[in-house]
């Protein structure tokens, strides 16, 4: 836990711990430490934005259940009488998944929704080791497809933002080069500068043939910005509060192992 240089007292986050100090300790911090507390108020004002919105969209869904039960017990009793409904239901998240990077048979009747952050090493262990085991018994068999999801956390901002940006700048201008690019975000997680430059850099080595001066002006301008917050909306109205979260068919997986994950398409597969 990181402990206070100032009075040896222990917090959760270097987040908390930042906060602490502007709070306690102003007079005695220098430059930098200012500079340190200002990112993490603005790190804390962020998460709380995102937990503002998650409550807002718990109260509508809340809210949009009530009205539905009512409208339900009115319809669904008429539409049985005239013989309009069938027995068919879909339970779980839904997604507006067009436009979205994916692997796979579009038309593979299982889908995967991972939501990731590409500064989160929990999210490099999927991605490296569960992810292409998935790819090799489910997705190039045609029976699954995956789909990528930003969800960059706060406390983890500039950098995950930063890279999201960036492999979303990547998709806009050639959608078949999205995946190098994010392989190579987490082979490079923390080991690199999270600048534009670099950024750029790490596109142009791992892409062939793309305007890198606009990759490089998307990425300092953030012009995909709105297609991170996007997705991250659509994590929030699904509940996701960490990462990675991963959903099959809509459905939850409790945990992000290989045999939770292929037990779940599997079951897709038989039902």
């Amino acid at each position: 836990m990181p402990e206070c240089d100032f009075c040896d007292e222990e917090f959760d986050s270097e987040v908390e711990l930042h906060i602490h100090w502007g709070e306690q300790h102003e007079k005695e911090l220098n430059s930098h430490q200012e500079d340190t507390v200002k990112k993490a108020r603005r790190e804390k004002e962020k998460e709380e934005k995102l937990e503002r919105e998650r409550k807002k969209n718990l109260a509508f869904k809340v809210l949009a259940g009530g009205v539905a039960v009512v409208i339900a017990a009115i319809v669904i009793p008429q539409l049985l009488e005239a013989g309009n409904i069938g027995e068919e239901t879909t339970d779980g998240a839904s997604f507006t998944l067009e436009g979205e990077p994916f692997l796979g048979d579009e038309n593979a009747s299982v889908t995967v929704v991972a939501f990731e952050d590409f500064y989160c090493p929990s999210c490099k262990s999927f991605t490296n080791g569960v992810k292409p085991r998935l790819e090799s018994n489910y997705i190039e068999t045609g029976d699954a497809k995956f789909y990528y999801l930003d969800f960059p956390l706060s406390f983890h901002d500039p950098q995950a933002t930063a890279a999201s940006v960036t492999a979303e700048c990547t998709y806009q201008q050639n959608n078949s080069q999205f995946w190098p690019v994010h392989d190579a975000l987490y082979d490079q997680q923390r080991n690199i500068d999270y600048t534009p430059e670099r950024l750029t850099q790490l596109v142009r080595d791992n892409t062939e043939g793309l305007d890198y001066q606009s990759i490089r002006s998307c990425i300092s301008n953030q012009e995909t910005r709105d297609r991170v917050q996007e997705d991250q909306r659509e994590g929030l109205n699904a509940g996701v509060q960490g990462t990675p979260t991963v959903f099959v068919n809509g459905e939850e997986a409790s945990d992000f192992t290989y045999d939770t994950l292929s037990g779940m398409i599997e079951s897709e597969l038989e039902g």
